[in-house]
């Protein structure tokens, strides 16, 4: 046959290059992905070049049907749905959030819904399971795109999935179980298996049998799943194609010791493996696998590769759905997986040792994972290969086994009523456990934060197209025999020259991060000559019951701020400005500081006595970092700029009227930034300074309380922006703030209407942009 011995792999590559054509990939990368027809080409043969061509037209009108059918027929209008749960909902607290399938509409969407009562909530954990029907009102909405630049843009996300809408319930009722198909009676059985897990296991040991068995880790809680990421070893938190082929040999050595053939071993594995896809979840890198392995199975006589069975994977999955190119664990579980079995023939046949083969495949992972690793979270841990080495085979040979082993006996033994005599076995698991999280604690102490990941930035697509270009040139020199240092150097260049530029930059840049109700500007200098922040934001939260509270909270540091600073290449902030002590000016500072070095924290004297900037000044401590008290007067200048802290007067702490204000001029304009304050502080500072300035951040979101007509004479902006949060509670801004802008013939740019304010500059010229024009 033509496609035998890796011919296969070429059908693929061609497959990706017609997608590439009709997905919204840059033109930069569809070059790239046509390059491979080189290659075909010059194989010579006429047979594979026909079939070649034959899938890459194909792929062609099948990414063309894919886009034809993602459209949506439901209205803003339509409030009310009879809706169907395929799979469990994720239930947190009081917040119930699902994919439902809506039978009349033939259509999907996301369900969000507030639970009102304890009640209630225990009423939908009772009730729902994958084939429940209920009944839902409320109100239907557009999912937004990124309102800060280089973030999740979970629009797009949805799409990937053909959902076009998110629905937030006002009710939810008259759920019952309707018909059930094969998918969701499998899901169902996921769904009984995870409450088994719950039910038996210690508590502690819970959410890694969910995650190792089940593929669901949502009940980590982010501090811990924080540390995962921090040691580059999260994915052992989800099940890995190793998983399933160690279940598919041991059940295979099961089968064959138990007496049965060789022949319908494979068939009883032929029928498990997509069940066990389904029970994990369905994720992909467990579909690749699952797969890959039910081709290797059932081809006669060994006549495909794993080389072959991948790449008919691929194909597999790009004609189900094109857009799962798109999706990290896809893209990770594929290029691992390929330059793994291009270097088995090569680069790890020159060693029979195990431990060095372990090795070299730890290497091999970690730097085809780099460049996706940099364009999708902008950091790279620098001890990830360390880590794995350690714990890898902890997680896959001892731990996965060993809760199988316990979550197998659980279920004959509750059916038996025997479970009393696993309790040594549960204390075995949970002392494993505790052993393993200790050593993850110990190595996460040793490797703090700040360096125990390398901040890269986001690339290009032309940059990270050359880093994969030296990915490739690195396996190929490697394979040549070339010392590794040797081998990696272009790779090396081609990253610290990526670096060098992001931080020595000629241009600067101004952002008014969009994060909600609050405050956060950037001010990154050109050549970095300095890089500040001026407040961080910060979410307001209340007072919950017990069974309200979630478990992931959303954080404006964690969720928006430092991945932003991140994307931007930033590892440290020079200054630090919290304008005064109001959450939402500096309620993600504590966060700020674990993660990113800060040189030097402002605050206006006395702000310390307030509890919440007593807590942050605390935690800068805690950090060692530098605070300096200051107020009017205060200044510093450098190359790009000047700047000077205009407010406030006095060591009184008036709240938002001493709000730290900073007057400052580069890149070709003047800027007035006034944190919260109001016009009696309005009027300190005009009394005090004789100042204009041709951009004004609007004091206090655009409050009525601030921007008095007084202070918009004297100051004369051209442009003011107003930080502040969609539909907001408060009404900002007030409209007899924007009324007194206009009059003046002052542009307004707004946060809460065009997402995130940027102005670049070169030298002495710039220009401003929104993320929604």
């Amino acid at each position: 046959m033509i496609f035998i011995q890796g011919l296969w792999l070429f059908i693929a590559l061609a497959s990706l290059s017609g997608f590439s054509v009709i997905l919204p990939v840059p033109w930069g990368a569809v070059f790239f992905f046509h390059l491979i027809w080189i290659q075909i080409v010059r194989t010579h043969n006429r047979k594979l070049v026909f079939k070649a061509l034959t899938v890459y037209i194909l792929s062609i009108l099948a990414g063309l049907w894919s886009h034809s059918t993602h459209i949506t027929h439901l209205k803003a209008s339509d409030t009310s749905f009879h809706m169907l749960f395929q799979n469990g909902p994720s239930i947190d607290g009081n917040l119930l959030k699902a994919k439902v399938f809506l039978p009349e509409k033939k259509e999907r969407l996301v369900l969000q819904y507030t639970i009102p009562s304890q009640m209630k909530k225990a009423e939908l954990q009772r009730t729902i399971r994958p084939g429940t029907e209920c009944i839902a009102e409320g109100k239907l909405s557009e999912p937004e795109k990124n309102r800060n630049e280089n973030l999740f843009n979970y629009k797009f996300y949805l799409e990937e999935e053909n959902i076009h809408w998110t629905f937030k319930a006002g009710s939810l009722d008259f759920c019952k179980q309707g018909k059930t198909g094969m998918a969701e009676k499998i899901e169902a059985l996921r769904e009984k298996g995870m409450e088994q897990v719950q039910k038996t296991f210690i508590p502690a040991t819970v959410p890694y049998a969910e995650a190792l068995l089940f593929g669901d880790s949502s009940n980590f809680d982010d501090q811990q799943y924080a540390m995962f990421q921090r040691l580059g070893v999260v994915h052992l938190l989800a099940i890995s194609g190793l998983q399933v082929n160690i279940l598919a040999y041991g059940l295979f050595f099961i089968l064959i010791r138990l007496g049965f053939t060789r022949e319908s071993s494979r068939a009883v594995l032929l029928l498990i493996l997509p069940i066990y896809a389904i029970i994990c979840g369905s994720n992909p890198p467990v579909v690749r696998a699952v797969f890959m392995s039910m081709l290797l199975l059932g081809s006669k006589k060994n006549m495909l590769s794993g080389l072959d069975a991948l790449s008919i994977s691929f194909l597999v999955c790009m004609f189900y759905n094109p857009c799962l190119l798109f999706n990290i664990g896809f893209q990770l579980s594929f290029l691992v997986s390929l330059s793994i079995l291009l270097s088995s023939r090569t680069i790890l046949a020159r060693q029979s040792n195990a431990l060095v083969n372990m090795m070299k495949i730890s290497l091999v992972s970690q730097v085809v994972s780099l460049p996706i690793l940099m364009y999708s979270f902008f950091q790279i841990s620098v001890i990830s290969l360390l880590t794995n080495l350690i714990f890898v085979p902890f997680y896959s040979f001892l731990l996965t086994p060993l809760i199988l082993i316990n979550f197998v006996l659980s279920l004959i033994c509750d059916v038996k009523g025997l479970t009393m005599i696993l309790h040594p076995l549960f204390f075995l698991l949970s002392n494993l456990l505790t052993i393993l999280i200790k050593a993850e604690e110990i190595i996460a102490e040793q490797f703090n934060q700040k360096w125990a990941v390398l901040v890269t930035g986001k690339p290009c697509v032309f940059l990270l197209l050359g880093l994969f270009a030296c990915v490739f040139l690195f396996y190929i020199l490697w394979e040549k025999g070339y010392k590794l240092w040797k081998a990696g150097i272009p790779f090396l260049v081609l990253m610290t020259g990526f670096i060098l530029f992001q931080t020595f930059n000629p241009f600067g840049e101004v952002t008014f991060i969009d994060i909600g109700q609050g405050d956060s500007i950037l001010i990154k200098l050109p050549f970095n000559r300095g890089i500040y922040l001026i407040d961080t934001g910060g979410e307001v939260s209340f007072e919950q019951e017990n069974w309200e509270k979630r478990l992931h909270q959303f954080h404006v540091g964690n969720d928006i701020l430092i991945p932003y600073l991140k994307s931007k290449g930033i590892r440290k902030i020079d200054k630090l400005i919290l304008t005064h002590s109001d959450q939402d000016h500096i309620g993600a500072a504590r966060e700020l500081m674990k993660e990113i070095g800060i040189q030097t924290l402002y605050i206006s004297p006395n702000a310390w006595r307030k509890p919440l900037m007593y807590q942050t000044v605390k935690a800068a401590v805690h950090e060692r970092i530098p605070i300096e008290r200051i107020k009017a007067g205060y200044s510093w200048k450098n190359a790009s700029g000047f700047f000077l802290i205009v407010s406030p007067l006095t060591d009184v702490y008036e709240g938002n009227n001493s709000s730290l204000v900073l007057y400052a001029a580069f890149g070709g304009e003047t800027w007035l930034f006034t944190g919260d304050l109001e016009k009696k502080g309005e009027e300190r500072l005009l009394k005090a300074y004789n100042i204009q300035a041709n951009i004004l951040k609007a004091g206090h979101h655009g409050s009525r309380t601030a921007s008095s007509e007084k202070f918009i004479e004297q100051i004369k902006p051209k442009l003011a922006v107003i930080s502040a949060g969609k539909n907001n509670r408060f009404g900002h801004p007030h409209q007899e703030v924007l009324d007194t802008l206009n009059s003046h013939h002052v542009l307004i740019l707004r946060t809460d209407q065009m997402g995130a304010v940027h102005y670049r500059f070169f030298q002495n010229h710039g220009t401003f942009s929104v993320e929604f024009p």
